[in-house]
Protein backbone atom coordinates (compact mmCIF):
# COMPACT_ATOMS: atom_id res chain seq x y z
CA UNK A 1 0.00 0.00 0.00
CA UNK A 2 1.67 3.51 -1.30
CA UNK A 3 1.84 6.08 2.03
CA UNK A 4 -1.34 7.76 1.07
CA UNK A 5 -3.66 8.94 3.69
CA UNK A 6 -7.46 8.88 2.52
CA UNK A 7 -8.16 10.01 6.33
CA UNK A 8 -7.07 12.49 8.43
CA UNK A 9 -4.00 10.87 10.54
CA UNK A 10 -6.14 11.46 13.42
CA UNK A 11 -8.84 8.92 12.46
CA UNK A 12 -5.95 6.18 11.39
CA UNK A 13 -4.14 7.32 15.11
CA UNK A 14 -7.92 6.31 16.64
CA UNK A 15 -8.66 2.77 14.45
CA UNK A 16 -4.71 1.88 16.20
CA UNK A 17 -5.85 2.93 19.43
CA UNK A 18 -9.23 0.92 19.60
CA UNK A 19 -7.21 -2.21 18.16
CA UNK A 20 -4.99 -1.53 21.01
CA UNK A 21 -8.08 -1.46 23.26
CA UNK A 22 -9.99 -4.37 21.75
CA UNK A 23 -7.40 -7.08 21.05
CA UNK A 24 -6.85 -9.53 24.67
CA UNK A 25 -4.94 -12.11 22.85
CA UNK A 26 -1.36 -10.59 23.68
CA UNK A 27 0.22 -12.27 20.55
CA UNK A 28 -2.63 -11.45 18.40
CA UNK A 29 -2.70 -8.21 19.38
CA UNK A 30 1.12 -7.59 18.71
CA UNK A 31 0.64 -9.56 15.14
CA UNK A 32 -1.65 -7.21 14.76
CA UNK A 33 0.25 -4.16 15.60
CA UNK A 34 3.21 -5.15 13.53
CA UNK A 35 0.75 -5.75 10.25
CA UNK A 36 -0.54 -2.48 10.51
CA UNK A 37 3.08 -0.75 10.90
CA UNK A 38 4.03 -2.85 7.83
CA UNK A 39 1.00 -2.07 5.89
CA UNK A 40 1.67 2.34 6.23
CA UNK A 41 4.68 3.71 6.58
CA UNK A 42 2.83 7.01 8.33
CA UNK A 43 0.75 3.98 10.80
CA UNK A 44 4.56 3.32 12.09
CA UNK A 45 4.99 5.56 15.35
CA UNK A 46 1.55 4.61 16.58
CA UNK A 47 1.90 1.03 15.85
CA UNK A 48 5.14 1.19 17.76
CA UNK A 49 3.59 3.41 20.92
CA UNK A 50 1.01 0.25 21.12
CA UNK A 51 3.71 -2.04 20.56
CA UNK A 52 6.16 -1.35 23.06
CA UNK A 53 3.65 0.28 25.72
CA UNK A 54 3.18 -2.95 27.22
CA UNK A 55 6.10 -5.35 27.13
CA UNK A 56 5.86 -9.53 27.95
CA UNK A 57 8.52 -11.58 27.56
CA UNK A 58 7.01 -15.10 28.33
CA UNK A 59 10.41 -16.98 26.97
CA UNK A 60 14.10 -16.61 27.09
CA UNK A 61 13.78 -16.17 23.12
CA UNK A 62 11.25 -12.86 23.23
CA UNK A 63 13.73 -11.67 26.22
CA UNK A 64 16.70 -11.53 23.87
CA UNK A 65 15.01 -10.13 21.26
CA UNK A 66 13.70 -6.58 23.38
CA UNK A 67 17.57 -6.52 24.99
CA UNK A 68 18.81 -6.33 21.60
CA UNK A 69 16.03 -4.33 20.34
CA UNK A 70 16.17 -1.68 22.68
CA UNK A 71 20.40 -1.64 23.01
CA UNK A 72 20.21 -0.89 19.69
CA UNK A 73 17.77 1.25 18.97
CA UNK A 74 17.33 2.70 22.88
CA UNK A 75 14.81 5.64 21.39
CA UNK A 76 12.14 2.45 22.33
CA UNK A 77 12.58 2.30 25.45
CA UNK A 78 10.94 5.82 26.27
CA UNK A 79 7.61 4.17 25.21
CA UNK A 80 7.74 1.38 27.56
CA UNK A 81 5.19 1.82 30.29
CA UNK A 82 4.59 -2.01 31.72
CA UNK A 83 6.91 -5.11 31.24
CA UNK A 84 6.06 -8.77 32.68
CA UNK A 85 9.20 -10.57 32.69
CA UNK A 86 9.19 -14.47 32.89
CA UNK A 87 12.05 -16.77 33.70
CA UNK A 88 11.20 -20.23 34.10
CA UNK A 89 12.39 -23.91 33.37
CA UNK A 90 9.34 -25.02 31.53
CA UNK A 91 10.07 -26.10 28.12
CA UNK A 92 8.22 -23.64 25.96
CA UNK A 93 10.22 -20.82 27.80
CA UNK A 94 13.77 -21.59 26.85
CA UNK A 95 15.92 -21.05 29.87
CA UNK A 96 18.09 -23.78 31.41
CA UNK A 97 16.74 -25.50 33.88
CA UNK A 98 19.48 -25.32 36.37
CA UNK A 99 19.37 -21.59 38.19
CA UNK A 100 23.04 -22.00 38.63
CA UNK A 101 23.05 -21.39 34.83
CA UNK A 102 20.07 -18.71 33.81
CA UNK A 103 21.71 -15.53 32.37
CA UNK A 104 19.38 -12.42 32.91
CA UNK A 105 21.72 -10.22 31.22
CA UNK A 106 20.54 -6.17 30.06
CA UNK A 107 22.35 -3.47 29.04
CA UNK A 108 22.66 -0.93 31.94
CA UNK A 109 22.65 1.86 29.63
CA UNK A 110 18.96 0.16 27.80
CA UNK A 111 17.65 0.44 31.25
CA UNK A 112 18.66 3.84 31.75
CA UNK A 113 16.06 4.76 28.88
CA UNK A 114 13.52 3.19 30.40
CA UNK A 115 12.39 6.72 31.62
CA UNK A 116 8.81 5.92 31.49
CA UNK A 117 8.30 3.09 33.00
CA UNK A 118 5.13 2.59 35.90
CA UNK A 119 5.02 -1.07 36.32
CA UNK A 120 6.89 -3.66 36.42
CA UNK A 121 5.82 -7.91 36.80
CA UNK A 122 8.67 -10.61 37.42
CA UNK A 123 7.83 -14.25 37.64
CA UNK A 124 10.00 -17.24 38.31
CA UNK A 125 9.51 -20.97 39.04
CA UNK A 126 9.51 -22.86 42.52
CA UNK A 127 11.30 -25.54 39.60
CA UNK A 128 14.07 -23.60 40.18
CA UNK A 129 16.18 -24.87 43.74
CA UNK A 130 16.43 -20.98 44.41
CA UNK A 131 15.81 -18.31 42.11
CA UNK A 132 18.74 -17.58 39.85
CA UNK A 133 20.92 -14.59 40.86
CA UNK A 134 21.05 -13.05 38.19
CA UNK A 135 17.51 -12.57 37.71
CA UNK A 136 17.22 -11.03 41.26
CA UNK A 137 20.83 -8.60 40.25
CA UNK A 138 17.93 -7.65 37.14
CA UNK A 139 15.05 -7.29 39.35
CA UNK A 140 17.40 -4.94 41.18
CA UNK A 141 18.63 -2.89 38.38
CA UNK A 142 15.30 -1.65 38.04
CA UNK A 143 15.24 0.23 41.67
CA UNK A 144 16.41 3.72 39.35
CA UNK A 145 13.36 4.10 37.18
CA UNK A 146 12.36 7.05 38.80
CA UNK A 147 8.84 6.71 37.06
CA UNK A 148 8.14 2.72 39.00
CA UNK A 149 5.22 2.59 41.09
CA UNK A 150 3.60 -0.91 41.14
CA UNK A 151 5.82 -3.74 41.30
CA UNK A 152 4.92 -7.70 41.35
CA UNK A 153 7.14 -10.91 42.23
CA UNK A 154 5.49 -14.38 41.58
CA UNK A 155 7.11 -17.47 42.65
CA UNK A 156 10.64 -16.21 43.88
CA UNK A 157 12.01 -18.51 45.83
CA UNK A 158 14.86 -16.89 48.11
CA UNK A 159 17.99 -18.93 49.90
CA UNK A 160 17.19 -16.32 52.84
CA UNK A 161 14.85 -13.91 53.48
CA UNK A 162 16.85 -11.26 54.00
CA UNK A 163 17.26 -11.62 49.85
CA UNK A 164 13.63 -10.85 49.65
CA UNK A 165 13.67 -8.02 52.33
CA UNK A 166 17.09 -6.24 50.56
CA UNK A 167 14.94 -6.61 47.03
CA UNK A 168 11.75 -5.24 48.47
CA UNK A 169 13.77 -2.35 49.95
CA UNK A 170 15.53 -1.21 46.81
CA UNK A 171 12.28 -0.06 45.11
CA UNK A 172 11.77 3.24 47.98
CA UNK A 173 9.58 4.94 45.32
CA UNK A 174 6.78 2.21 44.69
CA UNK A 175 3.32 2.55 45.64
CA UNK A 176 2.05 -0.91 45.17
CA UNK A 177 3.46 -4.10 45.20
CA UNK A 178 2.29 -7.49 44.87
CA UNK A 179 4.33 -10.85 46.32
CA UNK A 180 2.98 -14.16 45.14
CA UNK A 181 3.76 -17.44 45.84
CA UNK A 182 7.47 -16.57 46.96
CA UNK A 183 8.90 -18.47 49.77
CA UNK A 184 12.77 -18.40 51.63
CA UNK A 185 14.61 -21.40 52.99
CA UNK A 186 15.84 -19.36 56.11
CA UNK A 187 14.41 -21.27 59.01
CA UNK A 188 11.17 -18.91 60.76
CA UNK A 189 12.69 -18.52 63.73
CA UNK A 190 15.88 -17.21 62.28
CA UNK A 191 14.93 -14.31 59.91
CA UNK A 192 18.31 -12.27 59.63
CA UNK A 193 16.98 -8.64 58.19
CA UNK A 194 19.96 -6.10 56.29
CA UNK A 195 20.91 -2.96 58.24
CA UNK A 196 18.13 -0.78 57.78
CA UNK A 197 20.31 2.07 57.77
CA UNK A 198 21.10 1.33 54.32
CA UNK A 199 17.76 1.22 52.92
CA UNK A 200 16.59 4.94 54.60
CA UNK A 201 13.65 5.21 52.20
CA UNK A 202 12.73 2.01 52.87
CA UNK A 203 9.09 1.19 51.31
CA UNK A 204 8.43 4.74 51.95
CA UNK A 205 5.91 5.49 49.53
CA UNK A 206 4.30 2.23 49.98
CA UNK A 207 0.36 2.26 50.50
CA UNK A 208 -1.24 -0.58 48.42
CA UNK A 209 0.32 -3.98 49.12
CA UNK A 210 -1.19 -7.27 47.78
CA UNK A 211 0.18 -10.48 49.88
CA UNK A 212 -0.74 -14.42 48.32
CA UNK A 213 -0.25 -17.39 49.20
CA UNK A 214 3.45 -16.81 50.08
CA UNK A 215 5.34 -19.09 52.75
CA UNK A 216 4.47 -17.06 55.33
CA UNK A 217 2.81 -13.77 55.62
CA UNK A 218 3.88 -11.98 58.69
CA UNK A 219 7.31 -11.75 58.08
CA UNK A 220 6.50 -9.67 54.47
CA UNK A 221 4.18 -7.48 56.61
CA UNK A 222 6.67 -6.88 58.88
CA UNK A 223 9.32 -5.28 57.14
CA UNK A 224 7.00 -2.55 54.90
CA UNK A 225 6.03 0.97 56.41
CA UNK A 226 3.28 1.21 58.32
CA UNK A 227 1.16 3.45 55.64
CA UNK A 228 -0.31 1.44 54.03
CA UNK A 229 -4.23 1.72 53.33
CA UNK A 230 -4.93 -1.35 51.08
CA UNK A 231 -4.06 -4.77 52.25
CA UNK A 232 -4.73 -8.21 50.33
CA UNK A 233 -3.74 -10.96 51.96
CA UNK A 234 -4.27 -14.29 50.39
CA UNK A 235 -3.92 -17.08 53.24
CA UNK A 236 -0.92 -18.89 53.74
CA UNK A 237 -1.87 -21.16 56.34
CA UNK A 238 -3.45 -21.54 59.64
CA UNK A 239 -0.97 -20.57 61.74
CA UNK A 240 0.37 -17.27 59.81
CA UNK A 241 -2.34 -15.02 61.63
CA UNK A 242 -0.35 -11.33 60.41
CA UNK A 243 -0.11 -10.20 64.30
CA UNK A 244 2.07 -7.47 62.01
CA UNK A 245 -1.53 -6.12 60.78
CA UNK A 246 -1.85 -4.28 64.07
CA UNK A 247 1.05 -2.06 63.06
CA UNK A 248 -0.93 -0.14 60.17
CA UNK A 249 -2.57 2.52 61.11
CA UNK A 250 -3.72 3.83 58.12
CA UNK A 251 -5.40 0.98 57.11
CA UNK A 252 -8.63 1.64 54.81
CA UNK A 253 -9.73 -1.07 52.81
CA UNK A 254 -8.82 -5.01 53.79
CA UNK A 255 -9.24 -8.04 51.63
CA UNK A 256 -9.07 -11.57 52.87
CA UNK A 257 -8.87 -14.58 50.45
CA UNK A 258 -9.38 -17.94 52.53
CA UNK A 259 -10.58 -21.62 53.28
CA UNK A 260 -11.20 -21.47 56.85
CA UNK A 261 -13.35 -18.55 59.06
CA UNK A 262 -11.09 -19.09 62.08
CA UNK A 263 -8.11 -17.67 60.07
CA UNK A 264 -10.07 -14.33 58.96
CA UNK A 265 -11.25 -14.21 62.64
CA UNK A 266 -7.54 -14.52 63.96
CA UNK A 267 -6.44 -11.75 61.37
CA UNK A 268 -9.26 -9.30 62.18
CA UNK A 269 -8.71 -9.44 65.97
CA UNK A 270 -4.97 -7.87 65.12
CA UNK A 271 -6.36 -4.79 62.86
CA UNK A 272 -6.28 -1.45 65.49
CA UNK A 273 -6.94 0.93 62.55
CA UNK A 274 -9.65 2.92 63.08
CA UNK A 275 -9.86 4.03 58.91
CA UNK A 276 -11.24 0.51 58.19
CA UNK A 277 -14.01 1.33 55.52
CA UNK A 278 -14.43 -1.55 53.28
CA UNK A 279 -13.33 -5.21 54.06
CA UNK A 280 -14.28 -7.97 51.47
CA UNK A 281 -14.05 -11.51 52.08
CA UNK A 282 -13.04 -13.86 49.35
CA UNK A 283 -13.88 -17.34 51.47
CA UNK A 284 -14.74 -21.10 50.50
CA UNK A 285 -18.78 -21.42 50.73
CA UNK A 286 -18.11 -24.50 52.79
CA UNK A 287 -17.20 -21.57 55.51
CA UNK A 288 -20.64 -20.99 56.63
CA UNK A 289 -21.71 -24.73 56.32
CA UNK A 290 -21.44 -26.50 59.56
CA UNK A 291 -21.99 -26.03 63.31
CA UNK A 292 -18.37 -24.84 63.81
CA UNK A 293 -18.12 -22.39 60.95
CA UNK A 294 -21.21 -21.08 62.66
CA UNK A 295 -19.92 -20.14 66.09
CA UNK A 296 -17.07 -18.90 63.55
CA UNK A 297 -19.21 -16.56 61.97
CA UNK A 298 -21.10 -15.55 64.98
CA UNK A 299 -17.27 -14.07 66.13
CA UNK A 300 -16.33 -12.86 63.16
CA UNK A 301 -19.71 -10.46 63.48
CA UNK A 302 -19.06 -9.49 66.98
CA UNK A 303 -15.36 -8.56 65.55
CA UNK A 304 -16.66 -6.16 62.92
CA UNK A 305 -19.38 -4.85 65.25
CA UNK A 306 -16.99 -3.53 67.87
CA UNK A 307 -13.63 -0.98 67.61
CA UNK A 308 -12.04 -0.74 65.20
CA UNK A 309 -14.62 -1.30 62.74
CA UNK A 310 -17.19 0.91 63.99
CA UNK A 311 -16.41 3.40 60.86
CA UNK A 312 -17.04 -0.21 58.30
CA UNK A 313 -18.76 1.09 55.54
CA UNK A 314 -19.21 -2.04 53.46
CA UNK A 315 -18.49 -5.67 53.61
CA UNK A 316 -18.75 -7.80 50.83
CA UNK A 317 -18.71 -11.91 50.88
CA UNK A 318 -17.69 -13.39 47.87
CA UNK A 319 -17.87 -16.88 48.10
CA UNK A 320 -15.93 -19.58 46.20
CA UNK A 321 -18.10 -22.97 45.09
CA UNK A 322 -15.77 -25.76 45.73
CA UNK A 323 -18.80 -27.96 43.69
CA UNK A 324 -19.90 -26.01 40.70
CA UNK A 325 -23.73 -27.63 41.16
CA UNK A 326 -23.83 -26.81 44.61
CA UNK A 327 -22.88 -23.49 43.97
CA UNK A 328 -26.31 -23.07 41.24
CA UNK A 329 -27.98 -24.33 44.05
CA UNK A 330 -27.22 -21.81 46.52
CA UNK A 331 -26.79 -18.92 43.97
CA UNK A 332 -29.72 -15.51 45.03
CA UNK A 333 -31.51 -15.59 47.75
CA UNK A 334 -30.67 -19.17 49.63
CA UNK A 335 -27.25 -18.05 49.92
CA UNK A 336 -27.87 -14.39 50.94
CA UNK A 337 -29.90 -15.34 53.90
CA UNK A 338 -27.61 -17.61 54.66
CA UNK A 339 -24.85 -15.56 55.34
CA UNK A 340 -27.20 -12.76 57.17
CA UNK A 341 -28.34 -15.00 59.36
CA UNK A 342 -25.04 -15.71 60.21
CA UNK A 343 -23.68 -12.30 60.26
CA UNK A 344 -26.87 -10.14 62.10
CA UNK A 345 -25.14 -7.76 63.29
CA UNK A 346 -23.39 -6.90 60.11
CA UNK A 347 -26.74 -7.14 58.16
CA UNK A 348 -28.39 -4.59 60.89
CA UNK A 349 -25.53 -2.53 60.53
CA UNK A 350 -26.39 -2.13 56.67
CA UNK A 351 -22.74 -2.69 55.70
CA UNK A 352 -23.58 -6.20 54.19
CA UNK A 353 -22.56 -6.84 51.08
CA UNK A 354 -23.47 -10.48 48.98
CA UNK A 355 -23.39 -10.37 45.39
CA UNK A 356 -24.37 -13.12 43.28
CA UNK A 357 -22.21 -14.38 40.76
Amino acid sequence: MADHLTLPYDIYCLVLDMIATEETHLPLLYSTLRACALTCPSWIPRAHFHLYRRVVLPTRRAFLCFARTISHSPHFAPLVEQIDVKVSPAHDCGWPHDHRQIDVSFPRHALDQLVNLKSARFTSSFQFAQVPESLVAFVRAFAPCGGLRKLSFHRFFFPEFRELVITLWSFPRVTSLSVVECGWCTPRSILELPDANTFPARCHSLNILLISKCCFTNPILDVVKTSIHDLSLWASGDRDQCQAISSFPALRRLTLAFSMLQWAVAVLAHVRSEHVREIKLRLNANCFADEESVEDAAQLDEILSRAPFLGLRRLTIIAQWPNARKGREYLGKRWTLQVHGCLPECHKRGVLRVPVQ
